[in-house]
């Protein structure tokens, strides 16, 4: 997000905090697929491993379909909210 994008907020703090955590989602996502490429990479079943992929993919799915607003700042901070309660909640 730029500065001048931030400036949309009503203080410095608010949009430093949703950069934060927008670089907590992506920190976290780019640990999980980490993950998924260790899982793939160590599966021998195909049919397992395509499961493993299809919902991947599924996932991706749901990312695509999340907060297309027209409002880039109202997206992230929606999107990143949506991620934020999806990790958590499957902790």
């Amino acid at each position: 997000m730029s500065w001048k994008a931030c400036r949309a907020f009503s203080t410095t703090s608010m949009c430093s905090t949703g950069i934060s955590e927008a670089m907590d989602v992506i920190n976290y996502k780019y640990h999980d697929l980490k993950h998924h490429i260790i899982a793939l990479r160590a599966e021998e079943n195909p049919e397992k491993r395509n499961q493993y992929l299809d919902q991947l993919e599924n996932e991706l799915q749901d990312y695509e379909s999340q907060n297309k607003t027209g409002n880039k700042i109202v997206d992230v901070m929606l999107t990143t909210k949506s991620f934020t309660a999806r990790s958590t909640a499957s902790l």
